[in-house]
């Protein structure tokens, strides 16, 4: 009887073991992943300056893109600036109060090295005769209008995690 039920359990295990391998890969992938992913947040406290207003006119087909540009300010006085970049369902869901004004926020953005660009003012074209077209990519935020953007500075890049702002205050 136990010789049977042992020989039941090992005819069992052998006919599941290959499910069990084919789905320990994608679970174990994903807890390993998890914990990555965590480690990669940060938290960044900054003014948003300007926005990429090109951009969402171009890429908003299943998904629109933008681009902020955040100034982080140093306790000695000095500044930085990196690019957040975000993705939104549809122009009507772009979180609007981001660019209503200069106003501090917190972020959780994942770091993304290799989207890290040198910022560039304008983009050119050409129209269909050939003429040559220049378009500004940036349009800074209302009570950012006198702030010197970095142009042609190398910033550091990153993703902005869903939900991933709030006000600085809160």
């Amino acid at each position: 009887m136990l010789s049977e039920q042992i020989a039941h359990s090992l005819v069992l295990v052998r006919r599941l073991a290959p499910v069990f391998m084919a789905l320990f890969p994608v679970f174990s992938g994903h807890f390993v992943s998890a914990g990555r992913d965590k480690a990669n947040i940060e938290q960044i406290t900054g003014v948003v300056i300007a926005y990429d207003e090109l951009k969402p006119s171009l890429t908003c087909i299943e998904t629109c893109e933008t681009s902020l540009i955040v100034r982080i300010d140093k306790p000695e006085g000095s500044s930085n600036y990196i690019r957040i970049d975000l993705k939104f369902r549809d122009r009507l869901s772009f979180p609007r109060e981001l660019i209503g004004s200069k106003s501090l926020w917190r972020f959780r953005l994942v770091r993304t090295v290799q989207r890290d660009e040198r910022m560039e003012e304008f983009i050119l074209g050409e129209d269909v005769y050939g003429k040559e077209l220049k378009s500004a990519i940036w349009r800074r935020v209302p009570g950012a209008e006198k702030e010197k953007l970095p142009f042609g500075e190398v910033l550091r890049s990153y993703s902005l995690l869903k939900k991933g702002f709030k006000p600085a205050g809160n």
